[in-house]
């Protein structure tokens, strides 16, 4: 006979064994035991791998932030001098900007990580599992005033993710969103597990169906000669300022640079910034670093059986967003204001048409108005007169 248990029970001791005269068990585990014990259980048994019940542990990575880091990155960055030049190419001067701006981050704020649960509420993020572990340790060494400072912190990130899950409810619209996140507070986050994937939908599937669907098949690169002419401001340096600035939090895209950086440092991006948008803008190219997006596909209807019936929600990166908020604000907030003769807004027209014609109405080169539309960016409108845009698609 011989022991099937080959991992500790006790601390670092195999106290618990299993004896078998034939290798009769496919999969052996060591689990915490569910009655109040210093011995963990072993559960040892043939067939199917079965899939633990309670709850999925994920390794997540985070920045971790603190008013000191905040400060030396301050110190640091207020010496530091980006220059550009004005030979290169678009591509590689955004390059330069973003190896730069990946060196910072690494630097003052390195990537952690930590475990998160399924069983974890919505507000309990990687950035606030980690401040909790961190005041359990400041407790336990006495260290009670820095407990409560950073007891505070963690009260206001919570605040502020709370408010944000419970921001778009109506309870006179809609009462039955507010009963379920009232259940979902009181009996826990509803399972995902169960949800069954129609057949043949895959991520691969999804992926080039909304790629499909994004892509102009009719496009075509601009003339050459027009990216030969004089380069102009489009945007400014304090317009640059003023938005990064001002940036919410929200999710960070596929270029990892999140918005409370570009927030923090927008004294020290917002020159070369400017002078980047405006090089993309006058050349009409957009930057490599833009043309990926993570893409959540959120069903349409109740029992989807083909990719048309999922919506793709889209997280582009935040620069991307800046600079199609300073093309909204400039070109096409006036136009629908004030718009050309003889344009009449009972008839459709896209979001590029009305760009053009409000260039051609400012006596803009032709350049402009080019240089806008090989960007491939169209803007769907939810309330003009709140100055609202949504998130455009950006696929080239």
């Amino acid at each position: 006979m011989f022991s099937i248990v080959n991992r500790p029970t006790r601390g670092t001791n195999i106290l618990d064994r299993i004896y078998v005269s034939d290798p009769c068990y496919e999969t052996v585990k060591v689990v915490t035991s569910t009655v109040r014990s210093d011995h963990k259980a072993i559960i040892a048994y043939t067939g199917q791998q079965r899939l633990p019940l309670n709850k999925r542990k994920q390794r997540r990575t985070y920045r971790r932030r603190s008013p000191a880091q905040h400060a030396r990155f301050l110190e640091y960055a207020s010496q530091l001098n980006i220059e550009l030049t004005s030979d290169a190419d678009m591509q590689t001067n955004f390059d330069t900007v973003y190896a730069i701006m990946y060196d910072l981050l690494d630097h003052f704020y390195p990537e952690r990580e930590i475990t998160v649960t399924s069983s974890d509420p919505h507000f309990v993020t990687p950035t606030v599992k980690a401040m909790l572990r961190r005041k359990n340790r400041l407790m336990r060494a006495g260290r009670t005033d820095e407990a409560s400072a950073l007891a505070n912190r963690i009260q206001k990130a919570i605040t502020r993710s709370s408010s944000r899950w419970l921001r778009k409810i109506d309870t006179k619209k809609s009462p039955k969103l507010a009963w379920e996140k009232v259940r979902e507070v009181t009996r826990g986050r509803r399972r995902d597990d169960n949800v069954q994937v129609p057949d043949g939908i895959t991520a691969q599937v999804l992926n080039d169906y909304f790629a499909a669907i994004s892509t102009d098949n009719n496009y075509q690169p601009p003339d050459p000669k027009l990216t030969a002419q004089a380069r102009t401001a489009i945007v400014s340096e304090m317009e640059i300022f003023c938005i990064l600035d001002k940036l919410r939090p929200t999710a960070t895209g596929l270029d990892r640079i999140p918005a409370w950086f570009l927030r923090l440092g927008a004294p020290i991006f917002a020159a070369c910034l400017a002078q980047l948008f405006n090089q993309s803008l006058s050349e009409g190219v957009v930057p490599s670093q833009w043309k990926t997006a993570v893409i959540t596909p959120v069903p349409k209807v109740s029992k989807p059986v083909q990719p048309s019936d999922y919506r793709p929600i889209s997280i582009t990166p935040v620069l991307c967003q800046s600079l199609e908020r300073c093309i909204v604000r400039r070109f096409i907030y006036p136009v629908l204001h004030q718009p050309p003769p003889g344009l009449n807004f009972k008839t459709s027209l896209p979001s590029d048409r009305l760009v053009q014609l409000q260039l051609q109405s400012l006596h803009c080169s032709t350049l402009y108005a080019q240089c806008y539309l090989t960007t491939s960016m169209y803007t769907s409108f939810l309330s003009i007169s709140q100055r609202r845009s949504t998130r455009s698609d950006t696929c080239l």
